[in-house]
């Protein structure tokens, strides 16, 4: 059965992620010479001989696939649009480490919590944190109340002592007495979660935080405890693709009903 061109195109992205940049340009410049005339053999004959072992059996099967889809100087604009691509977007995305807990010296680790301020400070379009339990946190709803001002939807998924069945011991929202006047609050129904063999239900145990092209993923809940006291880690990563996928995943659940809103 013939291959898709889209499929030829995700799998020629995943191949470039795997290249070293300068042997995926030299194939490039081989391919994009090469008339179209020539065989599976010739051409695969142009695969540079640094080539790992897999990555060269991954091209073979990739150039014989692509027979009939694209001549093989097309191939090889497509690969050097695609090196680009994938360039410009690792450029975009970065990750950090952040930390709470005791610091041996200098360790060039960011707190959790002051990350997590200083994005929500800065942010103009969206918030979305998910978290399993709140308590003595007062400052972070001010600058909740603060990007909310400016015009960012905000969001947060919560725990509930009832719909947790006694598991969490207070409700994550009683750390945020004003939140319900100006963000969209979510919770996980008792009825929509599996039960263990004693019964208890699942944990909305799911430490993030979704703020603009940036997303903190952590252990930390939103607590006084795991942001001054405890030692928990994360990491920080500016990336749109990512933050995306986040708050889609999370609109998702709530399309479905797994997810419903608090009132």
């Amino acid at each position: 059965m013939a291959i898709k061109s889209e499929e030829l195109t995700i799998w020629a992205t995943n191949l470039c992620r795997h290249t070293p940049d300068a042997i995926w340009q030299s194939l490039c410049e081989a391919l994009r010479s090469t008339p179209k005339e020539a065989s599976l053999e010739t051409v695969i004959a142009l695969l540079p001989s640094n080539l790992s072992g897999d990555l060269y059996h991954e091209f073979r099967l990739y150039l014989q696939a692509s027979i009939g889809t694209l001549s093989w100087s097309e191939i090889g604009c497509c690969f050097q649009t695609i090196g680009i691509l994938c360039r410009n977007f690792d450029e975009q995305q970065t990750v950090e480490l952040v930390w709470s807990g005791p610091i041996p010296g200098v360790s060039g680790l960011r707190r959790t919590d002051q990350v997590l301020y200083d994005l929500i400070n800065s942010a103009n379009k969206e918030v979305l944190i998910v978290t399993f339990a709140a308590a003595k946190v007062s400052y972070l709803e001010g600058v909740l109340l603060a990007a909310h001002q400016r015009g960012a939807r905000v969001s947060m998924v919560l725990e509930f002592e009832q719909e947790s069945a006694g598991q969490l011991s207070v409700d994550a929202i009683a750390s945020f007495p004003g939140l319900a006047s100006f963000a969209n609050i979510f919770y996980w129904p008792y009825e929509k979660r599996e039960r263990n063999v004693a019964g208890k239900p699942g944990k909305l145990h799911a430490k993030c935080a979704v703020v603009d092209d940036s997303i903190i993923i952590g252990s930390a809940n939103l607590t006084e405890d795991a942001f001054t006291r405890n030692m928990e880690m994360g990491l920080l990563i500016k990336s749109p693709q990512l933050a995306t996928t986040t708050r889609e995943h999370y609109e998702k659940l709530i399309e479905s009903g797994i997810l419903q809103r608090w009132e």
